[in-house]
């Protein structure tokens, strides 16, 4: 038996281990499965905002989680990388989709459910009802729709290959950041129910959705036999011997005559360097020598020139080598887990215990092995000290089942991995209570004006980064100084007013000219884009963008002339002129001609034209910098166009040569007041460096 220290565990670990039975700490667990094709190694978050961790997915896509979040949205985020589609092989980008309070199953259109509910403020029945309706052409049951129709579809049913053809296509646009609008997925819903009812053969049609509607395609096939495929999962090679190269060019083909892309990826994420092989794209060949022994198991996909990508095409190479790989002492990782169980740990409660793991591995050529231990606990953190014992400490923030994997490492075959189980009992937490999205994060705005951080009075209108906190009722901002005309400041500790929450409502109160000033703040998630957890926020009736990192906002503050095109490119959101209430993803590019005397502003839209009668409905730009005659420059709008579309360019013409260093605000002021609303001005700076990309 193995030596146990406890060190300083916490009263509540050792009364929670007294007089109770296992039932008595038990965790009463439901089951969600988590669907594009079955989802490995996801992980499941809870809560109205999909904010509360509380599980991963197995190899069945199926994660067990705390009957107390039953009543909760549930949600699955696959990891790029990191998450393995049983269908589709490893997620290339990460993804999200919800599904309503009391699910079993998170698929695309429990995604499209959520969606209604939060856009038409309707229960989950009423938008359930709504979904089912737009798929109504396939004849779909609601359990097929809702449930797992990935069971059905790889038996061959064209029924649930339907749903699976629109879920794939869905999960896909998601990826891409489209918007699919009700007519799109209606135009998509009758085309794959006109394929399922004529029987047409669905295995790789994979139509692909932009913003003007959906295009038919086929992914790119795999072209081998079965014969071919098995030998390719049958290769083996001694260590320090280089492997038969394959050529994978000719491995698949694509019915729509696309151009293809070969890519090799690793199942377990490794590069390619790292196992000791390359795969070049021009000749389509894999080739090199393995570093370790063991098993490498690769996925090959072929990508069209439209973004399907074809399902795997699976390489395994066994690398043999006289040294053997660790292996595991199967009654050693009974009594280690025994241990853990000893341990009690309780959701909540402090712990701080060290587990002996000399024994668990044994290697019959005496190499020193390297351990590396990992856990799905969260907030518990795991150390090997003194080479092979195991340090637990932290507070087990959820109950459940987890497990700790330990990996051991010879220096010369691949790692072998032990998972150990280790339960945490529910200690009947109350969870912390939902905060309003704009607490609990430091967010950066960009704004307008004269003041410039000093005592000096500023005729010039410039563009700045402030920086805000909402927290216990107070609300905070920075300094500003003259550096927040590049950047954005980290602080936020000068208190300007106080705030309160009720349900999901903010109200501020502000000391304004006329006393004290109270508003209304709303809020929702600014356009996929825009930056990462970006909020449009609505407070003292104008509309701002309120970005979580600061690298998003400053992405229009610290253009320099001399950086590349894509450096000197942000978007904004923009509204549509055909549909009242929607808005459009707009590329701004800001640009100085060589000597200094011109500043572009390009508003392009991509795949549309954009013309500049229809950027004048909503902006009036002018340019302003310290060292100009006048304050404000009017842009004069020009239309541009190319072969494909048009676009607009806002040129400001500097009448006077400025120094280097120079700091240009561009602000795209409102063409109409009363749309302070609904349109944010558009803010950014551009430093003259004395050289400029034209590009």
């Amino acid at each position: 038996m193995k030596k146990l220290s406890i060190l300083a565990a916490s009263i509540g670990i050792i009364l929670a281990g007294c007089g109770s039975s296992d039932d008595d700490n038990s965790v009463k667990t439901f089951e969600v499965k988590a669907i594009d094709g079955y989802l490995v190694n996801a992980d499941i978050y809870a809560g109205e905002k999909c904010d509360t961790k509380v599980g991963v997915t197995n190899e069945q896509g199926i994660a067990k989680v705390d009957n107390k979040y039953q009543e909760q949205t549930i949600c699955v985020k696959a990891v790029a990388g990191t998450t393995l589609d049983s269908d589709r092989g490893i997620v290339a980008k990460d993804f999200e989709l919800a599904a309503p309070a009391n699910s079993s199953v998170i698929n695309p259109m429990t995604n499209l459910v959520v969606e209604k509910m939060q856009a038409n403020n309707v229960t989950a029945e009423d938008a359930k009802a709504e979904v089912a309706e737009q798929f109504a052409a396939l004849n779909a049951k609601p359990e097929q729709l809702f449930g797992d129709y990935i069971k059905d579809a790889n038996a061959g049913d064209q029924l649930s290959q339907g749903i699976k053809v629109i879920a794939e296509t869905l999960v896909d646009a998601q990826v891409e950041n489209t918007n699919v609008t009700d007519s799109i997925l209606d135009d998509l819903v009758s085309d794959v129910a006109d394929k399922v009812e004529n029987k047409d053969d669905l295995e790789d049609y994979a139509p692909v959705i932009d913003n003007d509607g959906f295009t038919p395609n086929h992914r790119p096939q795999i072209t081998l036999t079965e014969e071919q495929q098995d030998k390719l999962e049958e290769i083996s090679v001694s260590l320090g011997q280089a492997i038969t190269p394959i050529e994978l060019l000719t491995a698949f083909s694509d019915k729509d005559s696309d151009e293809l892309t070969i890519s090799v990826k690793s199942e377990d994420g490794k590069t390619l360097a790292k196992l000791g092989l390359a795969f070049d794209q021009v000749t389509g060949v894999l080739s090199g020598t393995p570093v370790n022994a063991g098993e490498i198991e690769l996925h090959v996909y072929a990508t069209d020139s439209k973004g399907a990508r074809s399902y795997p095409l699976e390489i395994e190479i066994e690398v043999t080598s006289p040294n053997t790989a660790p292996t595991i002492d199967n009654e050693e990782k009974a009594e280690i887990e025994a241990e853990l169980k000893e341990l009690n740990i309780t959701q909540g409660s402090e712990i701080n215990a060290v587990i002996d793991l000399d024994d668990l591995f044994t290697d019959t050529d005496e190499d020193t092995l390297k351990l590396v231990a990992t856990t799905d606990m969260q907030g518990v953190t795991l150390n090997i000290e003194q080479e092979d014992d195991l340090r637990l400490t932290g507070k087990s923030e959820l109950a459940g089942d987890f497990t700790i994997s330990v990996t051991a490492n010879d220096g010369v075959n691949a790692a072998v991995k032990a998972d150990l189980k280790v339960s945490v009992a529910n200690n009947d937490i109350t969870p912390e209570p939902d905060l309003h999205p704009l607490e609990a994060n430091t967010w950066y705005a960009l704004e307008y004006g004269s003041d410039d951080g000093t005592d000096n009075v500023n005729q010039f209108t410039r563009v700045w980064c402030e920086t805000y906190k909402f927290e216990d009722g107070k609300v905070f901002m920075n300094a500003r100084s003259l550096n927040n005309l590049t950047e954005c400041s980290e602080d936020a500790s000068e208190q300007v007013g106080t705030y309160t929450v009720t349900g999901d409502k903010l109200e501020t109160t502000f000391d304004g000219d006329d006393g004290l000033e109270t508003n209304q703040v709303t809020t929702q998630q600014a356009l996929a884009g825009i930056g990462e957890g970006a909020l449009t926020v609505s407070i003292h009736d104008e509309r701002y963008t309120f970005f979580k990192n600061d690298d998003d906002a400053e992405q229009r503050l610290d253009i320099e002339s001399d950086d590349n095109a894509e450096e000197r490119s942000f978007p904004i959101e923009m509204p549509s002129l055909a549909e009242v209430g929607q808005y459009n993803l707009i590329d701004i590019s800001l640009q100085m001609n060589k000597r200094g005397s011109k500043v572009k502003m390009y508003f392009d839209h991509k795949g549309k034209d954009l013309t500049c009668e229809e950027v004048s409905e909503f902006y009036a730009p002018q340019l302003t910098a310290n060292g100009l005659e006048q304050n404000g420059i009017s842009a004069e709008l020009l239309d541009y166009g190319n072969e494909e579309f048009n676009y607009c360019v806002a040129q400001f013409i500097v009448p006077t040569a400025l120094p280097v260093e120079t700091v240009f605000s561009i602000t795209g002021h409102l063409a109409q007041d009363d749309d302070s609303a609904i349109v944010e001005p558009i803010k950014a700076n551009i430093e003259w460096t004395g050289i400029a990309d034209t590009e």
